[in-house]
């Protein structure tokens, strides 16, 4: 496998998978057809099937690869199998139809059949249909794969049919564990024109930028030509995730998850495509946390685990960070803004990690990490000296809270439709409870919802009118002083930090402390090296000079997908 990189990405329409309802004209009475739609298809999760003893000569073996068939198939992942067996030939003398109907019209550019990894069909036939007739069909060959992508845009279909023909050996049952409504595709080094990622981490975790990736691809084809209708361009969609590969030495290493930004397609055989890092995905979502106070002995694990679980993001972070004592809030602010705040506040720093997620850790001061000797480093590295700062100066909150003293009201409007109703209050309230009252003994339901420091949500929903009705916010109200700690002394830009609530009397020194070493660094080193594994934003590395070895962490990465793996790194020191 030669040095490069693998994109791929699937162009499906998910919800076809989810709207579809299957059917066949012989099944085994087991079949549980919701198996179909679970996403465990033997190719993308090898290690879910073994081998059954079923019957069919040959599929039974003594090398500890089978197994007897399961008393209950509750869980197995079986998938459909066919009532009847192939022949001698392996064809059927009646072919089991396997049926799929839907509630709506669905488009795909074709479908994409898994079958069991014991055997697959060598001949069939897929037919797309409308209203019960067949409005486009394709008759398959031929085939020697165990997952087969059958090409065919068609759109607006409401139902689809799969005819077996033949099986790959007699005397087999048909075995379809799943079908996607679409394709992956995958560029790699014969299709890769050009592909760069460019990474990055603020290690002083003042902020959170994040990750991207540019591609062009040869199109020889014009899939990704706009005006092309038999195309895969029109099946692109903003946010679709795109996975990265690093191809090195014979082994495959992640590199990271994208999601499609921009996208065109050209008249001259090839395309291009970004894409930017979950960070980059959610960064036009905000964040609010509640308000943690000192009695709630809350920890920043608790305050992480709320952050990722509102944005939907999955992510990580060092334990000695989780285990943090906070007190204060996160104002509703943008999700970059957020991990900020988080970050400064308890000495870390986010980036996102190869496997999409975002990690959130505290610069390794010590240990050796990675040692580049002079052959790994091409060229000469760079090494200029960064700005002087004079002073940090931070500013420090302080909260008193109050036995209750909050309570608000607004009159809501509730409908026979469950819905999410929000109200914000001004100032800033601790346990925050949100319910609904009645001016007139009215009758509805509702379920209490995520609370924060200014607002709280409900759902509700009454069968019929309720007369007036208010919701009720209480709590123990909270008051907010602040001050600044530090000064500047000499000439330059002092670093000032204000506005982070989660900035307190018993955090304080330590975050200035913190800031204060970070921007004490004096240099930013820059050279060029091949990728390896390990070679990450934030980790610690050791960078051979004239003069010696310089030791500090990598800030930021610009990595060469088609040119040999070369990162363009940047090292704070």
């Amino acid at each position: 496998m030669p040095t490069g990189a693998r994109i791929s990405f699937g162009v499906y329409d998910e919800t076809a998978k989810s709207d579809a309802s299957y059917s066949a004209s012989s099944a085994q009475s087991w079949v549980n057809y919701s198996e179909i739609k679970d996403g465990l298809s033997p190719d993308e999760h090898p290690s879910e099937f073994e081998r059954y003893i079923s019957g069919e000569p040959g599929v039974y073996r003594l090398d500890g690869s089978s197994r007897l068939f399961p008393s209950s198939t509750a869980g197995a992942n079986l998938g459909y199998w066919s009532g009847v067996l192939s022949g001698s030939s392996g064809t059927f003398a009646t072919s089991p139809v396997l049926s799929c109907a839907f509630s709506s019209p669905h488009t795909s550019v074709g479908v994409t059949i898994h079958f069991d990894g014991t055997t697959h069909l060598t001949a069939f036939t897929v037919q797309w249909l409308y209203n019960g007739s067949v409005k486009s069909a394709i008759d398959v060959t031929g085939n020697n794969q165990q997952t087969v992508y059958v090409d065919n845009p068609v759109e607006d279909y409401t139902g689809l049919r799969i005819i077996p023909t033949s099986t790959d050996v007699p005397y087999r049952y048909v075995k379809i564990q799943e079908i996607d409504f679409g394709r992956r595709v995958v560029y790699d080094n014969s299709t890769l024109v050009s592909a760069s990622v460019i990474e990055e981490a603020d290690l002083s975790g003042g902020s959170a930028p994040a990750n991207s990736l540019r591609v062009t691809v040869l199109d020889p084809n014009n899939r990704l030509n706009p005006v092309n209708p038999d195309g895969v361009y029109a099946y692109l969609r903003k946010g679709m995730p795109l996975t990265v590969e690093f191809l090195r030495d014979g082994t495959a290493y992640p590199g990271g998850v994208y999601y499609l930004d921009t996208w065109e397609g050209s008249n001259t055989g090839t395309a291009k495509l970004t894409a930017i890092d979950i960070i980059g995905k959610i960064s036009g979502d905000s964040y609010a946390s509640k308000f943690y106070a000192s009695s709630d002995s809350a920890t920043a694990g608790q305050l992480i685990d709320d952050f990722f679980a509102v944005c939907g993001a999955s992510g990580s972070a060092d334990t000695s960070i989780r285990a943090q004592s906070i007190q204060g809030y996160v104002p509703d602010i943008s999700v970059q803004e957020a991990l900020a705040h988080i970050c400064l506040s308890c000495g870390g720093y986010v980036r996102t990690g190869r496997d999409g997620s975002l990690v959130i850790s505290s610069p390794s001061q010590s240990g050796a990490g990675i040692l580049l000797q002079s052959g790994d480093v091409l060229g000469e590295p760079t090494v200029s000296k960064t700005d002087t700062v004079p002073g940090t100066i931070i500013e420090v909150y302080s909260y008193t809270v109050e036995t209750d003293g909050l309570y608000d009201t607004i009159p809501v409007y509730i409908s026979p439709t469950r819905e999410t109703y929000r109200h914000t209050f001004s100032g800033i309230g601790h346990n925050v409870v949100g319910r609904i009252e009645s001016a007139m003994g009215g009758t509805w339901s509702e379920v209490p919802g995520r609370t924060g420091y200014n607002f709280a949500t409900l759902e509700a929903w009454a069968e019929e009118d309720p007369g007036p009705l208010y919701i009720v916010v209480s709590g123990d109200k909270v008051t907010e002083t602040s001050y600044s700690k530090g000064a500047a002394s000499g000439s330059g830009q002092a670093v000032s930090v204000s506005g982070i609530h989660l900035i307190t009397v018993v955090n304080a020194d330590a975050v200035k402390s913190r800031l204060q070493s970070y921007y004490a660094k004096s240099l930013k080193i820059k050279l060029k090296t091949p990728w390896t594994a390990g070679l990450d934003c934030g980790a610690r590395i050791s960078v051979p000079t004239r003069f010696g070895s310089v030791t500090g962490h990598i800030s930021r990465m610009d990595i060469d997908l088609t040119g040999g793996l070369i990162a363009t790194v940047e090292v704070i020191a």
